[in-house]
Formats: C-alpha cells, structure tokens, sequence
C-alpha cells in the first residue's frame, strides 16, 4: 500500500506493529533491512516515516500528521521523494515493459 499511496502522491506516515514475539523473531531475520515500507526500500532511503513497534505511539502519530498538514516544507519534501519513488518505478505501462522483456529473453 506504500508504493500506492506513492504513486497517488498522497504524503503519508507508514506505521507497523506486531506481538513481541513476532517482532524479536523478524529483527532477528532482518539483519540489515533498513526499511519497511517499499516506498523507503526503492529509493534506498526515508521518504515517508516509519514508527515501528515501540515508536508506534498515538503521540508520534499526531505529531507525524500535523506535520503533514501544517508544515508545508516537510510536506514538499516528502512529495518529491514519493515523486523520486515513481520515476525510480517507471512510467506507466512498466508492467507491460517488464513482460516484452521476458518475453523477449525467453526466445
């Protein structure tokens, strides 16, 4: 959903939590994942926030969203990375790009 909000332009917080044991067992696995959301792992850095497990709290989500709305910089910023995260996807018709490609190697 991160990569469609993106591709929406909608500027947003990607928030995640789980039972502690399923969160020790994933940090354990996930050695070196620096990212959740797809739309930090394509570009290979933050555009959008990421409150994860402990840092979920109804605090950091208010202040996260009044951001958003409030200060227009930040806002901006983070619509030209989700606008980074796009160009970096493709334009439209990549899905039919990526098909006539394997397709193509496949002769």
């Amino acid at each position: 959903s991160t990569l469609e909000a993106a591709l929406l332009d909608c500027p947003f917080v990607i928030v995640y939590r789980v039972s502690f044991s399923t969160y020790a067992i994933m940090k354990h696995l996930l050695t070196g994942v620096r990212f959740i959301g797809l739309v930090n792992i394509v570009p290979d850095k933050p555009i959008c926030k990421e409150l994860i497990q402990y840092a979920l709290t109804p605090k950091a989500v208010c202040d996260e969203l009044v951001a958003l709305v409030d200060d227009a910089d930040y806002r901006n910023r983070q619509k030209t990375g989700l606008a980074e995260v796009r160009s970096l996807l493709g334009n439209a018709g990549a899905t039919e790009r990526a098909a006539a490609t394997i397709a193509a190697a496949l002769k």
